[in-house]
Formats: structure tokens, C-alpha cells, sequence
């Protein structure tokens, strides 16, 4: 016991010593082996805090770096691209009151329908008199109608649904394909893709068969967000031969009983940027692909998975740009005929640097079911690299929301290397604090409440996010409606946000456009006081360079931990592409990670294949390189070795622009037999996962756990420890109330993990702490708390392996 106490003041001694020091966060994680063997060993359960227990809650006392936003009233040049820009005259949508004004028997039927249960609504009559509007005022004039009259709240249905009954009065089904296809909120079975929340997963068998009674296909259970993923068949709104008794059917689908949210996928994007100059040589010979190329190294062996959103032409480039052969989880005759053919440009990429790397497609149509599919077939098929050349702007970005979390499992669960491209967004990005200005419209500076952006593609997607509750249940509300250069409302991304479990913080829609044309975004105030900061991702778009906000534009899941996310410089130079998105992540965090050439020059790409989509696949066939010469690489050590032997640009060191630097390979004139790569002496630990838990109940008691997952590289010891430990403010120890809960002078709990048979990865090793071992302490005291790994094989010299940086708690 006197050697144990003598460690544990030992730990808490060097941790002092580093708990206020920042350290690097790992982007890349191991294979998976057996779980340490520790001591003692809790099982935790989410319950509520009992009367009396200490109420403690997480606090950031360090607080996040401040979201750059644009100042309003700098220098605001009206052009884009050098192309003036002239601002036309723009009619604001009108009030509720405006619309009872203009049409006297509004207000009647509102009166007349407002005592009716919602499935007794005469919708053939609802959708009348929403056809007049839409005539009259566009779909911002429809928002206002059904939003402030509370019509929509009770139809409870996406408002982008009226825009598909628009599309199918006008065109009929085929026009209701299309709109849904510009918007991504079809899937690969030509189904309307949506998540409806439910009060609780317990009435998921009930729902289920209420909505296969609908025709509708029910998909998975997301359980993070309370969410069933479903698919209307276009084959069933086919059956509804009139507007109104289409309306009411999806308002059947969306009011099924436990049904308590409805919302559209949020649209992921696979963008390749255009406006630069292509060349006709490969990224590989830059970079120092071929040099390991003649010196045997070709990827043979390797398999190589392309996960992405369209492998349009695909077998006609077999044999020829692409290998003879490729394993795919869809037929290749039906994958070709995708008009998209973004994944077969990334495989191409990859097939000239790795001609012999085996490849692996993986499509999928953007839901979440099919993300998981693929990620299923990937892993049945033992893929060892991932390019990932797709993202998507909605989300907070700090590697908690959306895919990133999945990612992060997979990777951990697989330990393969996952390569993401870090996203194009660097001049289609801008963030401001809302200001508020007439009619609940956002002041972008100077009266002036409409942005200029330059679109770049035939098709543009427009991302809103704000600092709400990315956990669900978002209150406060923000829309934005889009206008062509005459000043004419285009599309209008309203939908409502009133606390429900599936109501997120962000609006997004996608259009038909115009490449070089110039369109107008206005924000709008729905809903809350408008003290939030508000940002906006314009796909394939350009603002003027005033708006731009180059920042914490890296996409998801570019942003999760254990991936390798690329940026994109020169083909034949070494500058930043000026779209290359950019970090750090909003947590704090340097992406990218590393940064690699684009805009070669394929099939079908005849000006280049440009954007972080085309930087990637060149960094994950390097790996493939790496991983041949190699074999007993990790996929930490397969990114460390990438970065460590880039071309460092930019800042010395790592920067949120390139990352480590410009990818380079090192001179390949070894001896190809050799297996082991070149490593530093010093012992490490590499933590894969780390999270903090709070109101966790084990034996009984309330407190709050910390889990992480990590793998020793260097390690020649028999044990290691892991240890938590509380401190005040300012560093010093606080007062110990439970001596079992004790780290030498301070609070704070310890584990012992035993490293047996050369195992290196541990997972979920678990430091719980009850409250009252804490201690109690009046309200709005804060306390610091850090973790740490620590080798203690020689006493006299304690090592520390990680340290975490410090968190904090509030007593309430």
C-alpha cells in the first residue's frame, strides 16, 4: 500500500507539472486487441442525481476560441471573382397580417379550422388556398402563411414537402423526382428519404407497422437522436391522383401515432473545384510516388476502399484507367449509369499512384442507413485504407455530430486509415452574429440585408447553421431565402424549429443553378431573441472576398479525431488552393492534418479534377505505399509516418492551412525487403477515445466517469497507469473528504493497467468518482480536473504518456 500511495503522489506531482500544458489531440487510431486487464472495475448507468447528492455540472472555464465572424460596414466591394456585382431590387416576404389583408376569407377559414382535428382538414381546400399564395408571394410567402398561422406545427410535415406538391401540380411525378434529386432527399431506391422522431424507442414496433401500413419503408434506428429512418416510394405518391389527397397522406405519415418530429436528411456534398488550371501530370510523380513506384512499390496487396456518392462510368474504365477488376456492394452495370461519377474519379486517382492496390467500392446515396451499409461492406471485406472524398457542412464541426462519432467507432473498431478530404469551403464560408435589422432581417452591414454569392456549378446546395442545441430539441429559429440577379425569389429554407427532439439548429437547401451567376442570400430571425452567431456554407459558390471567412471551414467527418483529413495545394506548385477549407476546428483542434496536390487532368475531367476530393485519394494511395513497405504499420504510425515526412508550408510546424505539410514521400532507396519503419525511442500513449460522462450511477452511487481508449508505442514496461484528479482553478490541491478517492495531496482516482503478452491497445478503461467524494462546495465554485497516463516503472522518474487538457466543474 505504501508503494501505491507513493506512485499515486508520484502521478499527481507530474501532472501538476503538465496539466495547464495544451496538447495535440490524436487524429489516427490502432487496431483493436484485448482490454486491459484493471482494478477496481465499475458498471455505470445513466440515472438522475438524488436528492442531496452535490449537483455538479461540466463548465468550460477555458472558454472555446471566439468563431471568427465578418465585421458589418468594412470594406464591402460589390464583386465576386473580379465581376461586378449590381444589386437588384428584392420584394421581402410578406407579414401574416399582409396575407389576411390581400385575401379577406383567410382568416375565416383559419377560424374554421382551428377547433378541427388535423386529419378532418379538407386539403384539397388547404392546398388551394396554398397555391394562391405560392402564386402570389413564392414559398417564403407559404412559409409565413403555415408557420405563423400554426398551420404547420399541426401538419407537422417538412415545408419542403410543398415545394414537391408544387413540382408535381406542375409536372407530375417526374418533376417531383427531379426536385428531389437537385435536393438529395431521394435515396437509391427511388424513395423520399426522412427521419421521423419518436417519443420513445419502446413504440418503434408500433410505429412500424402503423407506417409499413402507409407503404413506407422503415430503415434504422438512430439512437443518439430518438430518430427511424424512412423512404415513401415515389411508386406510392403515384397512387394519389390529386394535390389535396397527396397532402393528406404524407400528413397521415407524418402524424402517426408516437410520431413526435419529422425532418429531411441534411445533404452531404462531393464537390470538385473547377476555376483553376488543369495539368496533364500526376499528383503521384510530385509528391514522390514514382520513384516508390520503380522501386517496387505499387500498393500490391493493399485493398483500398472508395466510399463515395456516385461511380458514374465506371466499367467502361476498367482495364484501362481503373484495374481489370473491382469489388463492389451494388451491381457495376447499374453503378455506371449514375450521372455522378465523383467516387470513379477518386478510384482513378488512387489506381495511377497504387496501379496494383485492390479496390473496393463502396456507394451509398447519402442517408444514414446506407452510410452504414457501406461501412459494412468495407469492413467484410477487411479494407485497410478509406478514401472518403465527401462532407457535409451541417453540424457543430468539432467532431461530436453526424458522421463523425460513427467514423471514429468504425475506425477504432476496424483500425483502419480513414482519408478525408477536408472540403472546398474556404471562399464559399461566412459567419456573422446576427444583427437585427428591419422585419427581423439580418443586417449584413450598411442597410443592407442581401449577400452576394457567385455560383460555380449546375447545381448548389446552401448550408445556415447557429450556435444552438446540437443535442435536438432547438427553440430559437433562423431561415434564409435565395433570390436570382432580377431580385426573384428561388428557393426558401424555412423549416420549423420549435423544440421537438429532432429540431437542429441549422437550415439547408439545394437548387438548380446557373454557374457564374450571381444569387442573393437574406437571413431572416423566425424565432428566439437573436443572440446567436449564424454561418453560412454556400457549395460550389464563391462570396466576395470581403465575406469570406477562410476558418473553421473543415467539413464532416474531416473533423472527427481518428481521421486523416487532407487539404489541397498546387499540382505543380506549393500553394493552398484558395478553396482548400481550413482549420482549426471549432474545438480548437489543427485540421488538416496534412495536405496533398489536385487538379489532375482524368476522363470525364477534362479540365482537372480539382478540390480536396481530388487531394485525397492521393494521400490514401501514399498510404497504400507506405502500408506495402511496411506491413506492420498501424494506421497511427501509417499517418504519423505521412506527416512527419511532409513538406512542411505555411507556419513552421503544424498549421490550420496545410496541416504537417504538402505530402512527400521520402527517397524509397532502402533494401524493399525491410519491415520495419524508421520510430523515435520514446515511450507514448495515443489516445483513441476519451470521453466524460456526468450523472453516471455505480454501486449505488452518483458521480461522473471518464472513459478512454489509447495504445502504447514504445512501451517496454508492465503496467501503466491512468489516473483522474481534481484541483482548484489555479492548480493547487483541494481538500480530500474520502480517503479511498485519493491521489497524494488532492482528490482524484487511479487504475492500474496491466500491458500482458505485448498487447498495446486498451479500450474503455473507466475512472469513476462519486460526488461526494468531490466534496461540497457552495454554489458556482469551480474545480479543475485532468487525466493522465503515466509510466511509473522507475520510481524516481515518472513518465508522463498523455496528459488530457484540464476540464472543469460547477457546483450548482
Amino acid at each position: 500500500m505504501q508503494r501505491l500511495l507513493r506512485s499515486l503522489t508520484l502521478i499527481l506531482l507530474v501532472l501538476l507539472l503538465v496539466s495547464c500544458a495544451p496538447t495535440p489531440t490524436p487524429t489516427a487510431e490502432p487496431s483493436p486487441q484485448p482490454t486491459a486487464e484493471i482494478t477496481p472495475e465499475a458498471t455505470a448507468e445513466a440515472t438522475p442525481a438524488a436528492v442531496g447528492t452535490p449537483n455538479i455540472a461540466p463548465v468550460n472555464a477555458t472558454p472555446a476560441p471566439a468563431r471568427p465572424v465578418v465585421t458589418p460596414g468594412g470594406d464591402q466591394t460589390s464583386t465576386i471573382n473580379d465581376t461586378p456585382v449590381a444589386m437588384p431590387t428584392f420584394s421581402p416576404p410578406p407579414s401574416l397580417d399582409d396575407l389576411l389583408t390581400q385575401f379577406p376569407d383567410l382568416q375565416p377559414y383559419l377560424d374554421q379550422i382551428s377547433g378541427q382535428v388535423v386529419t378532418d382538414i379538407d386539403f384539397a381546400e388547404l392546398y388551394t388556398r396554398i397555391v394562391a399564395i405560392y402564386n402570389e408571394h413564392g414559398a417564403s410567402g407559404v412559409a409565413v402563411f403555415l408557420q405563423d398561422s400554426g398551420l404547420l406545427e399541426r401538419l407537422n410535415i417538412p415545408l419542403s414537402y410543398l415545394d414537391l406538391l408544387t413540382a408535381y401540380d406542375s409536372g407530375g411525378l417526374q418533376a417531383v423526382e427531379e426536385l428531389a434529386r437537385t435536393r438529395r432527399i431521394i435515396n437509391a431506391n427511388d424513395e423520399l428519404s426522412a427521419y421521423l422522431a419518436l417519443d420513445s424507442q419502446d413504440n418503434l414496433p408500433a410505429v412500424t407497422t402503423s407506417l409499413q401500413g402507409l407503404g413506407v419503408t422503415v430503415y434504422d434506428y438512430l439512437v443518439n437522436s430518438d430518430e427511424v429512418e424512412i423512404g415513401i416510394p415515389l411508386e406510392v405518391l403515384a397512387q394519389y391522383q390529386t394535390l389535396g389527397t397527396l397532402l393528406d397522406y404524407l400528413v397521415s405519415v407524418a402524424n402517426v401515432e408516437h410520431v413526435v418530429g419529422f425532418r429531411l436528411p441534411t445533404p452531404p456534398t462531393n464537390d470538385s473545384f473547377s476555376l483553376q488550371q488543369a495539368f496533364d501530370s500526376t499528383g503521384g510523380e510530385y509528391v514522390g510516388g514514382e520513384a516508390w513506384n520503380e522501386a517496387g512499390f505499387s500498393g500490391a496487396g493493399i485493398r483500398i476502399g472508395i466510399l463515395d456518392l456516385g461511380f458514374g462510368n465506371l466499367e467502361d474504365l476498367l482495364g484501362d484507367e481503373l484495374p481489370e477488376n473491382v469489388v463492389a456492394n451494388y451491381d457495376i452495370s447499374r453503378l455506371s449509369r449514375d450521372p455522378v461519377d465523383h467516387g470513379t474519379a477518386c478510384a482513378m486517382v488512387v489506381h495511377r499512384m497504387a496501379p496494383e492496390a485492390e479496390l473496393y467500392i463502396a456507394y451509398y446515396d447519402g442517408s444514414y442507413s446506407a452510410f452504414l451499409d457501406a461501412l459494412e461492406f468495407l469492413r467484410d471485406n477487411d479494407v485497410q485504407i478509406i478514401n472518403h472524398s465527401v462532407g457535409s457542412a451541417v453540424g457543430p464541426r468539432d467532431g461530436t455530430w453526424g458522421d463523425a462519432p460513427i467514423v471514429d467507432d468504425f475506425v477504432r473498431e476496424t483500425g483502419v486509415l480513414w482519408v478525408n478530404a477536408a472540403g472546398n469551403s474556404a471562399q464559399s464560408y461566412t459567419s456573422w452574429e446576427f444583427n437585427e435589422g428591419d422585419d427581423d432581417m439580418h443586417d449584413f452591414g450598411r442597410d443592407d440585408y442581401y449577400l452576394p454569392f457567385m455560383a460555380g456549378a449546375p447545381f448548389t446546395s446552401v448550408i445556415m447553421n447557429w450556435d444552438g442545441n446540437w443535442d435536438g430539441r432547438e427553440e430559437d429559429n433562423y431561415s434564409f431565402t435565395i433570390y436570382d440577379e432580377t431580385g426573384d425569389e428561388v428557393v426558401v429554407a424555412a423549416e420549423s424549429r420549435r423544440g421537438r427532439r429532432n429540431d437542429y439548429p441549422f437550415q439547408g437547401i439545394a437548387f438548380a443553378s446557373t454557374p457564374g451567376a450571381v444569387y442573393y442570400i437574406s437571413v431572416t430571425r423566425e424565432r428566439g431573441d437573436g443572440e446567436n452567431t449564424f454561418e453560412i456554407f454556400v457549395n460550389n459558390g464563391l462570396f466576395p472576398d470581403w465575406a469570406q471567412v477562410q476558418e473553421n471551414t473543415i467539413l464532416v467527418p474531416g473533423d472527427a479525431r481518428s481521421v486523416m483529413t487532407v487539404g489541397a495545394t498546387g499540382l505543380t506548385d506549393d500553394r493552398l488552393e484558395d478553396y482548400s477549407s481550413q482549420g482549426p476546428t471549432p474545438d480548437d483542434r489543427i485540421k488538416p492534418d496534412i495536405s496533398a496536390p489536385t487538379g489532375e487532368v482524368l476522363p470525364g475531367y477534362r479540365e482537372g479534377f480539382f478540390g480536396t476530393s481530388g487531394a485525397a485519394p492521393l494521400a490514401a494511395a501514399a498510404a497504400a505505399l507506405v502500408l506495402q513497405r511496411f506491413p506492420d504499420m498501424t494506421a497511427p504510425e501509417i499517418m504519423a509516418y505521412l506527416m512527419e515526412n511532409s513538406l512542411d508550408l505555411g507556419q513552421d510546424g503544424e498549421d490550420p492551412e496545410f496541416g504537417a505539410g504538402r505530402l512527400q514521400l521520402p527517397d524509397p532507396g532502402i533494401d524493399p525487403d525491410e519491415s520495419n519503419p524508421p520510430t523515435t525511442d520514446e515511450p507514448t500513449a495515443v489516445v483513441t477515445d476519451y470521453s466524460v460522462d456526468f450523472g453516471i450511477k455505480s454501486d449505488g452511487e452518483l458521480g461522473m466517469v471518464v472513459t478512454l481508449s489509447f495504445e502504447l508505442q514504445n512501451f517496454e514496461g508492465r503496467e501503466v497507469w491512468a489516473a483522474l484528479l481534481f484541483l482548484d482553478t489555479d492548480g493547487n490541491p483541494i481538500e480530500i473528504v474520502d480517503e479511498d478517492y485519493q491521489i497524494g495531496d488532492t482528490v482524484g482516482t487511479g487504475t492500474r493497467v496491466r500491458v500482458r503478452s505485448n498487447n498495446t491497445s486498451f479500450s474503455d478503461i473507466s475512472l469513476f468518482i462519486p460526488y461526494e467524494a468531490i466534496g461540497d462546495y457552495e454554489e458556482g465554485t469551480e474545480l479543475m480536473y485532468v487525466v493522465g497516463i503515466v509510466d511509473w516503472s522507475d520510481e524516481d522518474e515518472v513518465v508522463v504518456l498523455w496528459e488530457s487538457e484540464p476540464g472543469y466543474i460547477s457546483f450548482g
